[in-house]
């Protein structure tokens, strides 16, 4: 399924960029070359499903921000390679798309296949947060993430309105920057596959509703480290921390969020496994027009409208 391949080429993409743009140490070409493969990955997966789009967009808005704002040292250079990989990518899909299907902005789906409407919005908040919670548990921990560093950003500002000076306001701008940048990336793809008429019925499993949404993983993934990293360093507490009791309840808390995945993992795998095999699970009509026919025995997969 290209939705794996695509989600695979976002998550390598997104972490070459974010190391890119966090190791100022690094040389100039080694940075060059490494954020130019993350943007050849991007636009892999951009090729591989245009709505992806949205996720190459959010990384050169991303990178300009950081090189305007002189963030990380970003060296100019590398910045302009990364655009002119980006907008060759841009020329080179519109040729494609001229040759293939005859058009700069046309692709392989008939006139009104693909619909984007306001209208899909209501049915698609009804049923896609519970899937998309079985599908992706790593999704509670992206969520937790942007509530603490949301939260750290606003305890390090005095009651003034103006924040302090020192390296933990310098780490928390830091931090909120990166949250920025993956969340608008996550929550753009998201918000886009809110609006599709063709996301989410009544009777659509978790396999068969989640899948638009799983490009996000990368970002999510990315957000959920970063939480579980912040965890783990409050083992490396002083001396007097420690003996109050802290370090045990820093592993104890890593052990119970690793558990608590891999617990809702299991549940995820269970279910949408049982569903392939036909066996207990939600159902839907394969009469319906949103519903195609995957993971049934002795059934070809089908697109959206198409025989």
């Amino acid at each position: 399924m290209p939705t794996f391949t695509e989600a695979s080429l976002i998550a390598a993409g997104t972490g070459a960029l974010l190391w890119v743009v966090l190791t100022a140490g690094a040389s100039t070409r080694r940075r060059t070359w490494t954020g130019l493969a993350g943007f050849v990955a991007l636009e892999a997966a951009t090729f591989s499903r245009y709505t992806n789009i949205v996720v190459l967009g959010c990384a050169v808005i991303a990178v300009l921000a950081a090189w305007r704002l002189r963030a990380g040292r970003l060296p100019g250079s590398a910045a302009a390679w990364w655009l002119a990989s980006v907008g060759a990518f841009g020329v080179g899909v519109a040729v494609f798309n001229t040759l293939i299907y005859g058009g700069p902005l046309r692709s392989g789906y008939r006139p009104g296949e693909i619909r984007f409407s306001l209208s899909a919005l209501g049915p698609n908040l009804r049923y896609m947060p519970a899937h998309l919670i079985q599908a992706m548990p790593m999704l509670v921990l992206g969520l937790a993430a942007l509530a603490w560093i949301a939260g750290r950003c606003l305890l390090l500002r005095p009651t003034g309105g103006e924040p302090t000076g020192g390296e933990p306001t310098a780490g928390a701008r830091r931090d909120v920057a990166v949250a920025a940048a993956l969340a608008a990336s996550w929550f753009g793809v998201w918000a886009l596959y809110a609006t599709y008429t063709w996301t989410a019925g009544p009777g659509l499993s978790s396999l068969q509703a989640t899948r638009f949404y799983v490009p996000a993983i990368g970002a999510i993934s990315l957000l959920g480290a970063w939480l579980v990293a912040q965890v783990a360093r409050l083992g490396h507490l002083p001396r007097r921390a420690r003996a109050s009791g802290q370090a045990p309840l820093a592993a104890l808390t890593s052990a119970a969020v690793v558990a608590a995945m891999f617990g809702l993992g299991v549940w995820s795998f269970t279910d949408m496994r049982a569903f392939r095999l036909g066996g207990p699970g939600p159902r839907c009509n394969i009469a319906q027009p949103h519903c195609p026919v995957i993971g049934r025995p002795g059934k070809r997969a089908a697109a959206p409208g198409r025989r």
